[in-house]
């Protein structure tokens, strides 16, 4: 292959929405990696990058040092990356001087899956595929390149993928220029702009097919890639953080906000043995070395799950300190914590709070659900070691080995432990909701009707090896003193705060089976202990 390889990820990426609000198009995940890792690994060992960096550029560089410290890698700062002129053209025209040589272009949202024949020239790579409409495509006589068609075009059949080697870089660093010089303000000049001018001066592209050529660029096409790389993890996706596997070696961990690093990597220690053994960190990513191992979440057996809840409770659920101080935090992280995400929840879905009957039963607004619970019941005063997310994904089982992941970094500021009631309700919770079933669609929402009362059905299948675990569960609870019907409402809570942090229909799902599940805990609650 090309020795030198241009890699442009400066754009804004705005066609995948809320997925890059907080983060770059090329670390969006695929299967176990972010996008750019099939890029780069698809080059020799030997090559050289230019990667271009504009928007959360430095969310790139960090990624790329940390998971790629033996490549060659030169970053190219793009200045102006969104707005009026923050074309294709501009940032390629950044990383001009330093591919003053032959060189491949590979936009960031292309990943080419199966091996090709690199042949000598110029040349684009041209995949033959259905529903192009939507893409440039090539007009292809004797398999060279005639011209580039824009989208819309009859001429549907031979895609542009946006992967091209650049033979004669002269001439194309020359019609580069001449086409900022002409239209600078044009958001729309691209590569196939700048080859165009080339093919009409007479020089020459050859055709090279691609079989397995995959696009991130929209939702649509995110969705196909990732049906096509699947990632038996089931990893769902959460705005502003992701979670990538190398080559079951290490894990990659990303925030886009940074103190959520920090209070993970601090929190590490707090885990006891537990926890995995931290490679590198850097502001917005941590690295730890991959635990072997199946989640607990991937086993049936009821001896397995007796064994985890036996030795978490005998070697790390342990208490902390007691006081008053923790009251007001528990306070916080169930009272004013849900009360923001079910208002953000309602504002982002433009949902109005109102009376809602779900499954039959008549459900009062949120305002008046949450005003209902008994602020003495839900809060406490002792704290204890605590994991933060303790589903059972979460849980590595090895043998008799048990090994936590995705930690929650603090409990309303507090770094060394939290609510152990928040980790039995977070246990509770991933027994009815499995992302394994959940990433297969395995639940419903229906709205029946909306007049006079807007009318709701909720439904989620689940595994019955997990109803099982549930009986074991709520007899552990009980058996161990802790109040189970706590338990339950503070599961109900947790699938309401979920809610914002998902897309569409699972956020509604969450919400409103939330809701459902929190009137039954209240009533619960008020009814008279025989």
């Amino acid at each position: 292959m090309s020795n030198t390889v241009l890699i442009t990820t400066s754009g804004t990426g705005n066609r995948l929405g809320n997925i890059t609000q907080y983060t770059n198009k090329s670390l969006v995940r695929i299967g176990k990696k972010p996008a750019i890792s099939y890029i780069i690994e698809r080059y020799p060992k030997d090559a050289e990058f230019v990667v271009t960096v504009g928007y959360y550029g430095d969310q790139v560089r960090q990624f790329l040092k940390l998971v790629y410290p033996d490549r060659r890698i030169d970053f190219c700062q793009v200045d102006h990356f969104s707005g009026p002129g923050s074309s294709l053209v501009y940032s390629m025209n950044c990383a001009k001087d330093l591919l003053q040589k032959p060189f491949i272009l590979h936009v960031c949202d292309s990943i080419i899956l199966d091996q090709f024949e690199e042949v000598s020239g110029n040349w684009c790579i041209s995949s033959d595929r259905g529903h192009t409409e939507h893409y440039r495509t090539h007009n292809i006589l004797d398999g060279r390149l005639n011209i580039i068609n824009e989208k819309g075009s009859s001429d549907v059949s031979h895609a542009h993928v946006g992967v091209v080697r650049v033979q004669d870089y002269e001439d194309f660093w020359n019609e580069v220029s001449e086409l900022l010089q002409k239209s600078p303000d044009d958001t729309s000049l691209s590569d196939c702009h700048v080859i165009n001018q080339m093919l009409r001066k007479g020089k020459k592209f050859k055709i090279v097919k691609a079989q397995k050529w995959l696009d991130i660029g929209n939702f649509q096409s995110l969705r196909e890639s990732r049906q096509a790389i699947p990632d038996r993890f089931d990893i769902l996706d959460k705005d502003g953080e992701s979670i990538f596997i190398f080559d079951d070696k290490f894990v990659v961990k990303f925030f886009h906000d940074k103190n959520y690093i920090k209070n993970r990597v601090s929190r590490l220690k707090y885990l006891k043995h537990f926890g995995p053994r931290l490679l590198e960190n850097t502001e917005n990513f941590y690295v730890y070395e991959f635990i072997k191992g199946d989640e607990a979440s991937h086993f049936i057996e009821c001896k397995v799950f007796r064994h985890i809840l036996t030795t978490v409770f005998n070697e790390y659920w342990s208490p902390i300190d007691e006081s008053d101080d923790f009251v007001l935090k528990t306070k916080m992280f169930y009272f004013d914590k849900t009360i923001n995400r079910s208002n953000r929840f309602l504002k982002d879905n433009n949902i109005q709070d109102e009376p809602t009957v779900i499954n039959g039963e008549y459900v009062d607004r949120f305002e008046v659900l949450i005003q209902q619970i008994p602020e003495d019941f839900l809060c406490t005063r002792k704290k204890y070691y605590y994991h933060g997310d303790f589903v059972l994904d979460n849980i590595i089982i090895d043998g008799d080995l048990i090994k936590f992941i995705d930690w929650r970094q603090d409990f309303c500021g507090d770094v060394d432990g939290g609510d152990i009631y928040y980790d039995l309700s977070k246990l509770n919770h991933s027994l009815t909701i499995n992302h394994d079933l959940i990433s297969k669609n395995f639940f419903s929402i229906k709205e029946i009707s909306s007049q006079p009362v807007k009318t709701i059905e909720v439904e989620v299948l689940r595994k019955s090896c997990h109803v099982e675990f549930e009986k074991i569960l709520h007899q552990f609870i009980v058996e161990h003193e802790f109040d189970l019907k706590k338990v339950n409402l503070l599961t109900a809570l947790i699938w309401i705060n979920m809610a914002p942090l998902h897309y569409y229909p699972f956020n509604n799902f969450l919400y409103y089976f939330g809701l459902y599940n929190l009137k039954k805990s209240i009533d619960a609650i008020r009814k008279p202990t025989v």
